[in-house]
């Protein structure tokens, strides 16, 4: 259960660096 958290958050953090920049940009945009 522990390392499945770990690496979902792990995911979910390369998410965020992928896409989040991106939405902020289409929210100032």
């Amino acid at each position: 259960m522990e390392k499945k958290m770990r690496d979902l958050c792990k995911e979910v953090e390369l998410w965020l660096k992928r896409y989040f920049p991106f939405c902020l940009k289409m929210l100032k945009g």
